[in-house]
């Protein structure tokens, strides 16, 4: 699994066709009152683990997103589950607004922001059941709290992890700046966010290697810098793009692809190169979630700026009513009838007469033609039962399908099987697995 934690938050865009300078005198700045008629509005979805999330969808990744949401995160969760982020460790604070951030911006590019942290002032709470060593995490600008305890859970578990300060840098003492960042798989910033460490720390960026194994500064136009303990020195130009429309949410988008490679067993160069192509994608957009593309768009790319592509991506956003399916299991490899055959057999012969908890292994039939965004398709199942939470329905009972009688205990069973699946899902007493 990939753990994403930071925040959750709105962005709640507006544009002013003027120039804040020519409203402003100088001479009474001691008491300053200005109000702007802004031309137009937009909200949208944002927050760094949002973006961080979003991106791994498209890429084919079940991220599972780290965080505290408000009240109003309704609309934003159905998406997050829609594009298959696995959303069970969003903790919903009832009493409070998912965090907001309201952007003025003038002609010149110049702006003016106010930040409402909302439920972000809570930690998730989440309680990681199924972390393993094998996973892989990111701890990027979110509740401090969070920011404290999770590189501490990730070290205890022996989970490699990014730490990616951001914002949050300021806040930071440099006592609890070199806690969080000790014994971490990298340390993500741009290199003003590089600056402000050394001189927190009061150390030069080399000596950064103290702490981390690896230190990547993101340069924007020119791309991204790779140093390793190891003396590795290698600068990534940036993946070309069609246009600039926003550099908003570039970086983040720059660690999902980041997280891909290193997920996958590439090494660190290798992963910055997926990461600067994730990130050309983002820079085109209004908007930190509106970008897409197809995995033949993202090959295209990647290939045209760095050589042959290392991995070849998963299907992103196969999304099945509030499930999202991966068809990837079993040590990377296809899944084919003879695996479900061997799993099968093992839930009906050996665990069925010891446990009672029914097992649905749902084989969806993709009834929607191709295309970058495909539709949600049809499940089939045999000996009736409820259909799963959400909206996917069963058809009828004739296609192939199989329901095994298993136990609480294949919930983590399955997960070790299954292990960039967020498809396991004990729902009343019965056990959802989308291959």
């Amino acid at each position: 699994a990939i753990y994403v934690s930071g925040s959750l938050a709105f962005d709640r865009i507006m544009t002013f066709h003027g120039n804040f300078q020519d409203h402003v005198l100088m001479d009474k700045l001691h008491m300053l009152n200005i109000s702007f008629m802004v031309d137009s509005m937009n909200e949208r979805r944002g927050g760094c683990a949002g973006n961080i999330a979003y991106t791994l969808a498209l890429l084919g990744e079940h991220p599972v997103v780290v965080a505290a949401a408000g009240k109003d995160f309704g609309g934003y969760l159905a998406h997050m589950k829609e594009v298959g982020v696995a959303t069970e460790g969003i903790r919903i604070v009832n009493d409070q607004f998912t965090a907001l951030c309201y952007i003025t911006t003038d002609l010149k590019g110049n702006q003016i922001t106010g930040f409402f942290p909302g439920a972000l002032a809570e930690p998730c709470s989440y309680s990681f059941p199924f972390i393993c060593s094998g996973d892989l995490a990111i701890v990027s600008p979110g509740n401090m709290d969070d920011m404290a305890r999770l590189p501490d859970l990730y070290r205890e578990k022996g989970v490699r992890f990014i730490f990616d300060p951001g914002q949050q840098l300021p806040v930071f003492t440099d006592q609890a700046l070199i806690r969080g960042v000790q014994g971490s798989l990298a340390y993500v910033c741009n290199d003003y966010e590089l600056g402000i460490t050394c001189k927190k720390l009061g150390i030069c960026d080399t000596d950064m290697f103290r702490y981390t194994e690896w230190l990547i500064t993101t340069e924007g136009e020119k791309g991204s810098r790779v140093r390793g303990r190891d003396g590795t020195d290698v600068q990534i130009p940036a993946a070309p793009c069609s246009r600039v429309a926003d550099p908003t949410g570039a970086g983040d988008s720059h660690r999902a692809g980041l997280l891909l490679g290193l997920s996958r067993g590439l090494s660190v160069p290798e992963a910055a190169k997926l990461g600067s192509v994730s990130a050309s994608y983002a820079i085109e957009q209004m908007g930190t979630q509106e970008h897409s593309f197809t995995r033949e768009d993202f090959k295209q790319r990647y290939e045209a700026a760095y050589g042959p592509m290392p991995i070849e991506l998963k299907k992103g956003f196969q999304s099945f009513g509030r499930f999202s399916v991966d068809r990837t299991g079993l040590l990377g490899r296809q899944l084919t009838h003879a695996h479900w055959a061997i799993v099968q057999l093992a839930g009906h012969r050996i665990l069925a007469p010891i446990i009672k908890v029914r097992v649905f292994v749902a084989q969806p039939r993709i009834t929607s033609p191709s295309s970058s965004r495909p539709r949600t398709p049809a499940f089939h199942a045999v000996n009736g039962g409820s259909n799963p939470p959400g909206d996917a329905k069963f058809e009828n009972n004739k296609e192939r399908q199989d329901v095994m009688h298993l136990g609480v205990l294949c919930c983590f069973s399955f997960r070790y099987v299954f292990p960039k699946s967020s498809l396991v899902r004990l729902h009343q007493n019965i056990l959802w697995v989308y291959p």
